[in-house]
């Protein structure tokens, strides 16, 4: 059962080939205050099914290794739960140099 309020809209900045395949700068996804990262990928792929086999793997429940998340520009997105406020955005950008 989910809690009123437990769900929030996040703004996700794209960047490199994630802005290019989406063609947009920034989506916006509905998650839980606390979604484990394969939640977020797979939001984001629901929002922009493009991205899948080019930034986000074909089982939609990861990115392609090329990709990372990071969270309001201070602290890359690992494995596991992330814990989302209000204004939280994500960015979403090449994990390889030169980006």
């Amino acid at each position: 059962m989910t809690t009123v309020g437990a769900i929030i809209n996040v703004r996700v900045e794209l960047f490199g080939v994630a802005r290019l395949t989406a063609g947009r700068r920034e989506l916006t996804v509905s998650l839980p205050r606390r979604p484990e990262v394969a939640e977020v990928v797979a939001a984001l792929a629901r929002a922009c099914p493009d991205l899948v086999g080019k930034v986000i793997a074909e089982d939609r429940t990861r990115l392609m290794q090329s990709q990372i998340l990071n969270l309001n520009g201070t602290a890359f997105v690992g494995e596991g739960a992330l814990k989302l406020a209000h204004d939280d955005h994500l960015l979403l950008f090449s994990s390889q140099a030169g980006g």
